[in-house]
């Protein structure tokens, strides 16, 4: 992989000095490792400049970079980073499958180091969007060929009053468009998991979740019930498995993870 041209790198890095504050949706996975949105995002950048993809880099690589005290990036930093992130990944493909993940903070966090190493991935998630965020940036990736596209969104619709034929909308558009910019990709549509949470109730999550599966089936995409493995007999986020009853811990990425190795 070649490095970024120096312009690149300071634009991307651009993010000024501030005490770091630790986020809410950031999963404790253990090992040393980025802990915030900010220290996530230099250790990214940090990656395109060194040439390395961000798939295949061990969780503290880079420490000396994303330890410092940076602050937290702004959306449009976040989007010129996956921009630069995806057509990278284009230039160094090869033969190689690939496989891309488009979402909110659930995906972001992914832990790399536990998806399957038999295909390179390409995590184009942000934290905090919804689902009409990611039908404007789904065209950063167009250049790169993958085998599957993985999209979970809706959640933050939910958090922020979108109404559910709006969030509906979106998804069936973004179906639409991925399977014209990726014939030969799988569309797999990851349903929104439960909460624990008061203002975003069960009853509301089911419903959209099975007014989206029809309308992205109805386009071609497979959709995937996640909500039997992840709820507890109430019908909540089971508790063992979250953060904060909404965010996934170690655990919880376990049980996701090893669904994407299987879809």
């Amino acid at each position: 992989m070649r490095r970024l041209a120096p312009s690149i790198f300071l634009s991307l890095l651009g993010v000024a000095i501030a005490a770091p504050g630790h986020s809410a949706n950031t999963p404790n996975l253990g090992a040393l490792r980025p802990h915030t949105g900010g220290q996530l995002y230099v250790q990214r950048v940090a990656t395109l400049q060194a040439g390395q993809l961000y798939s295949r880099i061990a969780p503290g690589t880079f420490a000396a970079q994303w330890q410092a005290p940076w602050q937290q990036p702004t959306h449009e930093q976040w989007q010129s980073l996956l921009a630069h992130e995806a057509t990278t990944m284009a230039a160094s493909q090869g033969q190689s499958p690939l496989a891309v993940v488009v979402g909110d903070s659930l995906c972001l966090w992914l832990p790399q180091e536990q998806l399957p190493r038999d295909r390179l991935w390409l995590n184009q998630s942000i934290s905090g969007e919804t689902t009409a965020h990611m039908v404007r940036r789904i065209t950063f990736f167009a250049s790169a060929r993958p085998s599957v596209v993985y999209v979970m969104a809706g959640v933050n619709d939910l958090k922020t009053g979108v109404a559910p034929d709006v969030t509906v909308s979106n998804m069936e558009l973004i179906v639409q468009r991925l399977r014209v910019q990726h014939p030969q990709a799988r569309i797999v549509v990851l349903s929104i998991l439960p909460t624990r949470l008061s203002n975003l109730p069960q009853p509301a999550v089911g419903q959209l979740n099975q007014q989206i599966a029809i309308a992205v089936q109805r386009r071609g995409a497979t959709f995937v019930d996640l909500q039997p493995a992840f709820k507890d007999s109430q019908g909540l986020l089971r508790a063992e498995l979250t953060t904060d009853g909404l965010h996934l811990n170690e655990q919880g990425y376990g049980l996701l993870t090893a669904y994407l190795g299987r879809i």
